[in-house]
């Protein structure tokens, strides 16, 4: 780890902002950032890699035990995880092409039990399944980008990762709200993915 985990709080944003195309933080973003990183110092004993795949046994744990009110905490833990585990990487000096290619793989697993939670919930399938094809192919589209040397962010969606986990853990824990906010959170992915493709032909558009 050598000298890695004596970072600053300024050092680690400086670090971020480098490893998302020299991006300037929000408000919101900076004030995510410093929580992660005071979340993060007491986790470095753990490596970036192995809190990735706890979010993965914790998503599973969502869904196995759904519907239950606590189930919702369940997810916002590993939602907190899931934001940690890249500043856990930072921190140790740990950030590599194998550990994104985990995080995301990850990413899409957690997303994946979030959602049969939702489904254990009462919530109907094609709703569920509407929620989970948006969601993939907004992702997809940031990574095409990424893949044609697109580096930038870009475009802060109203549905990013944060944004849904939070939503599916208010249907899970409020189970009269269940299907109202799966319909909300499925309008408001069909408007990110419309904000990320018009962003994408734009970039992509003289290339």
């Amino acid at each position: 780890m050598g000298s890695a985990g004596r970072l600053d709080r300024h050092e680690y944003q400086r670090r971020w902002v480098a490893l998302h195309g020299d991006v300037v933080p929000s408000r919101i973003v900076s004030g995510w950032l410093t929580f992660a990183y005071v979340v993060a110092r007491p986790l470095m004993t753990f490596s970036a890699n192995s809190l990735s795949l706890l979010t993965v046994v914790i998503g599973a744990v969502a869904a196995w035990f759904s519907p239950s009110p606590w189930v919702a905490f369940v997810v916002i833990v590993s939602l907190i995880l899931d934001g940690v585990d890249g500043t856990v990487a930072i921190l140790r000096n740990e950030v590599t092409l194998r550990g994104a290619v985990l995080d995301s793989a990850a990413d899409r697993l957690v997303e994946v039990a979030w959602l049969v939670a939702l489904w254990r919930c009462d919530v109907p399938l094609w709703i569920v399944l509407c929620i989970w094809v948006v969601g993939l192919v907004q992702e997809y589209l940031r990574a095409k980008m990424k893949s044609l040397g697109v580096n930038e962010v870009g475009v802060v969606t109203i549905a990013e990762r944060p944004v849904r986990g939070l939503i599916i853990a208010a249907a899970i824990g409020i189970a009269f709200l269940s299907t109202p906010l799966g319909l909300l959170l499925l309008v408001m992915e069909l408007y990110a993915l419309r904000q990320v493709a018009e962003y994408a032909y734009a970039q992509l558009r003289d290339a």
